[in-house]
């Protein structure tokens, strides 16, 4: 529910901290300024990314929390090719 203009979730995401903080988001809100601000005041998480080989880059690669306990990338891109 994380997508589109911040000003429809990041408000909401900030109340979910608190009590039960499952975010389902697209890749480019991941790793939006906003979204960021939001996984960092999390004490500890589960992420789930799918189309995890889009995160192989140093670029995006940065994006990855060091506060999820666990982290689970799915792809079906096994290799990347550009």
């Amino acid at each position: 529910e994380c997508f589109n203009n911040s000003s429809s979730w990041f408000e909401k995401a900030l109340k979910r901290i608190k009590n039960s903080p499952f975010f389902i988001t697209t890749n480019n809100t991941f790793i939006s300024k906003k979204f960021q601000y939001v996984l960092n005041n999390l004490k500890e998480f589960f992420l789930v990314v799918d189309e995890v080989h889009n995160f192989r880059s140093s670029s995006t690669r940065k994006f990855f929390p060091d506060n999820a306990k666990y982290k689970l990338g799915l792809t079906a891109t096994p290799n990347r090719y550009f």
